[in-house]
């Protein structure tokens, strides 16, 4: 199955980017591999469960959620990767915006984004409170169930 890590160092980074993707119980059952080849075969069964077709070669779930990591690294990235940031989360947990609105000089406040995801019913503001570019989130993906997609 093409996408999937070829050495360790590269398997722990996968496993650590299912955060937003997979559920405690998911985490814990792929994290408690104690070879290399146990991770690879738990993460492998974990991406085939969430398969949307599985008879085909390619797991699309897996390529678009990986396509989006690197997207968000690309974007995102500052003293931190960008899948770790706020905007790299929701960037990867519900894709690209419908729009965003920038404010990036407004008078008595600080720089600050709105984006808005329209067939989700969502927006989400978005401030930088240093100045060097590190958008914080200031609105609630949704309850404290942590920031997951759930499929």
């Amino acid at each position: 199955m093409s996408g999937f890590p070829t050495n360790a160092k590269d398997l722990d980074l996968m496993i650590d980017q299912l955060i937003y993707i997979a559920n405690d119980e998911q985490l814990s059952k792929v994290e408690s591999a104690r070879t290399s080849e146990e991770k690879q075969k738990k993460f492998i069964e974990f991406w085939k469960s969430k398969d949307p077709s599985p008879n085909t070669s390619k797991n699309e779930l897996m390529i678009d959620y990986y396509k989006r990591i690197q997207m968000a690294n690309e974007r995102y990235s500052h003293y931190i990767d960008g899948w770790k940031t706020d905007m790299g989360m929701v960037f990867i947990i519900f894709g690209e915006p419908n729009t965003i609105e920038r404010y990036p000089f407004q008078e008595n406040t600080k720089p600050y984004e709105v984006w808005y995801y329209y067939s989700a019913n969502k927006e989400f503001i978005f401030i930088d409170e240093t100045g060097f570019g590190d958008y914080r989130l200031t609105t609630p993906i949704w309850d404290v169930d942590r920031h997951r997609i759930r499929n």
